[in-house]
């Protein structure tokens, strides 16, 4: 499947490449620039779709690579919730979306994964009835829900809305496709998850918030935090997030200057790869022994293999205070400040 995926791109470049120069001939009559418009439309489909099934092969053979940077979810909602209103029919779309929601995100897959999601939830609304976003924010968690009338439902005569199910499973409208498959994992992968109707908060999309950074740092000492993350791209990932959020941040990459800063500078945080398993038992041994007591998190990005990274336990063991994922390090990092371990 994977080299299907690949043999397909060759010629939808080359038919994208003669829909461009068909563009350009002199004065085409409205069927030509009718037909090429639908043309690209459809050119655009497959690619996004390629697109998908590359994603879902990955995530299948657990290699897909989720690159995570600080994301405004709000503006990425109003988007999305634009293009639905946009393309569909017989609804009235208003929204109320909360301001500078601030998640740790792979871009093109979150917003792929919330156009898909916001689709779905327009096909089992009722024809005709108003459909309303809302986006908020509670307890560090972005809350996305969708207020409407289910169709078929009793209460569509009275017109009374509420929050619509959020299904990426088949379970309700149509059968789960693709694109739904990868949205549900997408979203997981983030750390997000959909709530079911049972639950105490009615059914809605959550995700770890970064809006909700720790406070502001009492008196005028700032809280240093040592990033010794192996991806480069994490690793400045990171160091902006922890910039923006007041704490003095120093950077380092190989384990011998990570121990020396360490001892150094003595930072109130140290955020290291959980791989290679040894570097990172290695240098959380070390610091111990030196005499270090600040606090240690181990942080399994996404580009470690699951055989040559360490799990909870074995960091625990090697002198960690917290183990946790790429998605959710934000999440953890609040923690520690709201235990009061700055």
């Amino acid at each position: 499947m994977a080299g299907v995926g690949h043999e397909l791109r060759t010629p939808l470049g080359a038919l994208s490449a003669a829909l461009d120069v068909i563009a350009l001939t002199a004065n085409p009559n409205p069927m030509q620039n009718e037909a090429c418009a639908v043309a690209a439309r459809q050119m655009q489909q497959l690619s996004l779709l390629l697109e998908d099934l590359q994603d879902v092969l990955a995530a299948r053979e657990g290699h897909m690579q989720v690159r995570q940077v600080p994301l405004d979810f709000s503006q990425l909602a109003r988007l999305a919730w634009e293009a639905l209103a946009h393309s569909a029919r017989g609804h009235a779309f208003t929204r109320q979306i909360a301001p500078d929601l601030q998640v740790m995100a792979d871009p093109r897959r979150m917003r792929r994964a919330i156009e898909r999601l916001f689709w779905r939830v327009q096909q089992v609304a009722a024809p005709g009835m108003p459909l309303h976003l809302a986006v908020s924010v509670q307890g560090g968690l972005v809350s996305v829900e969708v207020h409407g009338v289910p169709r078929g439902d009793t209460a569509q005569a009275q017109g009374k809305a509420a929050p619509l199910p959020l299904d990426l499973h088949g379970h309700a409208g149509s059968p789960a496709a693709l694109a739904d498959l990868l949205a549900d994992h997408v979203i997981r992968l983030h750390g997000g998850r959909i709530a079911s109707p049972s639950d105490a908060g009615g059914p809605r999309l959550v995700l770890p918030c970064l809006h909700e950074a720790p406070p502001a740092f009492a008196g005028s000492r700032r809280p240093t935090v040592l990033v010794a993350l192996h991806d480069a791209e994490d690793r400045r990932t990171a160091a902006q997030a922890l910039a923006r959020q007041g704490y003095l941040v120093v950077e380092s990459t190989l384990a011998p200057s990570v121990l020396d800063l360490l001892l150094q500078d003595v930072p109130d945080l140290v955020l290291a790869s959980a791989h290679p398993a040894r570097e990172a038992c290695q240098l959380a041994s070390a610091a111990r022994e030196a005499g270090y007591a600040g606090r240690m998190v181990a942080v399994a990005t996404t580009t470690a293999s699951a055989p040559d990274a360490l799990d909870a336990p074995a960091a625990q063991r090697a002198g960690f205070d917290t183990w946790t994922t790429w998605a959710d390090w934000p999440r953890a990092l609040i923690g520690a400040k709201e235990s009061g371990n700055d």
